[in-house]
């Protein structure tokens, strides 16, 4: 019994507190409407490219046109069944017929491509075979021309081989060069002209001259002889 009058107590205490008034918050009363600012300030919303405004538009109309196209068909094949519906059967014999059919054509033009193919190789293997062929031709010529101008070349290097300097002759190739002295200086002036020395002095052992300075070296008083480089 007194847990029965606890809980009765508690409650009534609770029913009371719940029940209990609070004072409003201050400001505007409950029925005020609201301000002029958040009555009329209006919501703007996302901004968009007007490209992709056109384009979502363009999808809608595509996608609207489709499903009346496919709500068409479904009716027309509804009314060809007579209003009961697909005939399963039917459309499953009618899919294995047009696959077959497909199927034919598709063996038919593998064949046809697969003839084509092999003439387009046979061809290319032949033109391929022709330029193997020349490119070892042309390369096979031009070992040749090596070849020869090789040959050239040593036959010509036997040749002045002959007036070569060795260890054998080579006392007799100076007195040869002694006998016939040959001078290759000469002189440029100013004016580009080319300016020879005397011929050269023949060497004699017995009345020796020493060479004090270039032939070339004279002064402008002696006479000099001018040869145009031609």
């Amino acid at each position: 019994m007194s847990f029965v009058v606890s809980c009765s107590r508690s409650l009534h205490t609770s029913s009371v507190l719940c029940l209990k008034r609070k004072m409003p918050n201050p400001g505007k009363p409950a029925r005020a409407p609201p301000t002029r600012q958040l009555l009329y300030t209006p919501t703007h919303g996302k901004w968009i490219d007007p490209t992709q405004v056109k384009e979502l538009l363009w999808r809608r109309h595509v996608y609207n046109n489709a499903m009346e196209s496919i709500r068409k068909i479904f009716k027309a094949e509804s009314l060809l069944y007579g209003g009961k519906g697909y005939n399963f059967t039917v459309v499953e014999n009618q899919m294995e017929d047009e696959f077959a059919r497909l199927l034919a054509v598709n063996e038919e033009r593998n064949a046809e491509n697969a003839r084509i193919r092999a003439e387009r190789e046979k061809k290319e293997n032949i033109e391929m075979r022709q330029q193997i062929l020349k490119e070892i031709e042309d390369t096979l010529n031009a070992e040749e021309e090596q070849i020869e101008f090789r040959e050239k070349e040593v036959q010509e290097a036997i040749k002045l081989s002959a007036d070569f300097i060795t260890p054998e002759n080579v006392k007799e190739k100076i007195l040869e060069a002694l006998e016939n002295p040959i001078v290759y200086d000469y002189a440029i002036d100013l004016e580009g002209k080319k300016i020879v020395g005397p011929p050269a002095v023949k060497y004699i052992e017995e009345n020796l001259v020493k060479q004090k300075r270039r032939l070339y070296d004279r002064s402008h008083s002696q006479k000099m002889e001018f040869v145009s480089d031609s």
